[in-house]
């Protein structure tokens, strides 16, 4: 049986894992496992965040995380883990500084085409293993995640 819940700090090897399975390719996986663990790991550690996973037999299936308010939430995220992501940030100044220059544009989310003040809640990240795709945890995961965010903003 499926088990839908919060995830714990100890989950955040498990759900890096499942992103580089789930996202072959993308270009979060390739900054390196390093960024994905400090980046879920801020996800979870935050306040403003809801962050699920779905597991059955103590193997994670999937996860989605959220801010509760997109607004100046990257921003936020950032100064109040200034140190991992700093770090992170010098590593990739001088080992894929195109990277960096890429990451920083995704995170500022700037964008001429459309005008936004992001007063919404946003889902940042869903992933699921390719071996229970068409399974429905990703719909789960999503119901999960809104009833969670819906108690804490409704």
């Amino acid at each position: 049986m499926i088990n839908i819940r919060e995830i714990q700090g100890r989950d955040v090897d498990a759900v890096m894992a499942l992103h580089l399975e789930a996202f072959p390719g993308f270009f979060l996986a390739f900054l390196d496992s390093t960024f994905l663990k400090c980046y879920y790991s801020c996800f979870v550690k935050s306040s403003e965040t809801v962050s699920v996973c779905a597991e059955e037999d103590g193997k994670m299936l999937g996860f989605a995380v959220s801010t509760k308010m997109s607004k100046g939430f990257n921003g936020r995220l950032i100064k109040q883990n200034m140190v991992q992501f700093g770090w992170l940030a010098m590593k990739l100044l001088l080992t894929n500084p195109k990277a960096l220059l890429r990451l920083v544009k995704n995170f500022s989310k700037t964008s001429d085409a459309v005008e936004d003040n992001e007063d919404y809640a946003e889902l940042f990240s869903i992933g699921v293993s390719p071996s229970v795709q068409d399974k429905d945890v990703g719909s789960a995961l999503l119901v999960a995640n809104e009833c969670i965010m819906y108690m804490c903003v409704g």
